[in-house]
């Protein structure tokens, strides 16, 4: 063999390090380039996957609109396009709120995460539902009603034919019910968050529940913010509302008597069970609450068991002067526990739409001239 050419061992050993090492190199480089780019990847391989979903769902509801059941009394629907929290429940109590003013707000939802499926209703001026029967947000609205009801359904249909029966002067508010098409309505109130217009493709490539174009079907549209707005300015029809939205910290109350809590720069035990706790933790820091010591998070509408009690009791007991924070929707399932009634305390949150008037007089048009009638 010609000397040239010719490789001894230890050559051969570091071409093979090197190259080795240079293939390391280039497959760091190739992960650090790509990662930004991981989830896009991920969603558009999923797409095929989300356009049958939404294509599905779009089928599916057009046949259910066919059918829809027509209720004597106005019927106005409070939901979103997207799965996740964004807002939605503290919206529909204000909605409640504006409609009971006037008229018995029947309120009808589905009832998640309840025990069972059967048909429940309740009515204002006896005691609170329980959210083991009824679902959290449904008992949670239900303690805001002091003139209407709160029903729950697989099939909310069936609840029309009561709420006729029982407040024949009533409006029925459909929870959560932009995308349930079996009842006919005669407003869509749909509110889009960040998260929403940040991920504005059906699952699973995205977190919408149906084409973003579904949002036509909107009368009126609440936005929680301007990146949220303008993503709904491209989907909206000319005539319907755009509205901006905010929800805003309106201080800490004991749970069980509503009496206000000093919170500022004091510690915390933060318990939460929803969809979007990072929501929670921001609102209370930019309000210039509390410092967290401990934040137990549990999944959305979870059913707190005794185990669960015991842990946030012994977090008290680390932090023994600390306040124990949570949610109005966790807070209707922890009162339970009497180890915990004592320290249980709620943020308040307040919801402002700018330009309400407007809002108000959408309502007043689906309603009529609103007949007065008292609560029971």
């Amino acid at each position: 063999m010609p000397e040239s050419i010719l490789i001894t061992g230890d050559a051969l050993r570091l071409y093979i390090d090197a190259g080795r090492d240079f293939c390391a190199i280039l497959c760091f480089a190739s992960i650090a380039l790509l990662a930004p780019l991981v989830p896009n990847l991920l969603s558009i391989l999923a797409f095929p996957i989300s356009a049958l979903y939404a294509s599905v769902a779009a089928a599916v509801g057009r046949a259910r609109q066919r059918r829809a059941v027509r209720s004597p009394l106005p019927v106005i629907s409070v939901g979103n396009v997207s799965v996740g929290g964004s807002g939605k429940t503290p919206l529909t109590i204000h909605l409640a709120q504006l409609i009971q003013q006037t008229r018995p707000c029947i309120v009808l939802s589905r009832g998640y995460g309840r025990e069972g499926n059967g048909t429940l209703i309740w009515w204002s001026g006896t005691p609170p539902p329980a959210p083991e029967r009824y679902g959290d947000e449904p008992s949670l609205i239900a303690r805001r009603l002091h003139n209407g009801a709160i029903g729950v359904a697989r099939r909310r249909a069936d609840l029309l034919a009561i709420a006729v029966a029982e407040r024949p002067t009533g409006v029925i508010l459909l929870d959560d019910g932009f995308q349930h098409r079996g009842v006919a309505r005669d407003l869509d109130v749909v509110i889009v968050d960040d998260a929403t217009a940040n991920a504005p493709y059906p699952i699973p490539s995205g977190r919408l529940r149906e084409w973003p174009g579904a949002l036509g079907r909107a009368d009126v549209i609440v936005a929680t913010s301007p990146n949220a707005a303008a993503w709904a300015e491209r989907y909206r029809r000319q005539h319907s509302l755009l509205l901006p939205m905010r929800t805003q910290f309106d201080g800490v109350v004991r749970w069980h008597d509503g009496s206000p809590v000093p919170h500022a720069n004091v510690p915390v035990i933060l318990a939460t069970g929803i969809a979007n706790p990072e929501r929670v933790a921001k609102m209370l820091n930019e309000a210039g609450g509390g410092r967290v010591m401990e934040w137990l998070r549990f999944k959305d509408h979870h059913r707190y068991t005794r185990d669960d009690a015991a842990t946030i009791a012994n977090a008290l007991q680390r932090h023994q002067t600390a306040l124990l924070l949570t949610t109005e929707k966790d807070a209707v399932k922890l009162e339970q526990f009497p180890e915990l009634q004592e320290r249980l305390t709620v943020m308040k949150i307040r919801v402002v739409i700018d330009q309400e008037e407007r809002l108000i007089q959408a309502l007043q048009r689906v309603m009529g001239q609103p007949p007065t009638e008292a609560g029971g």
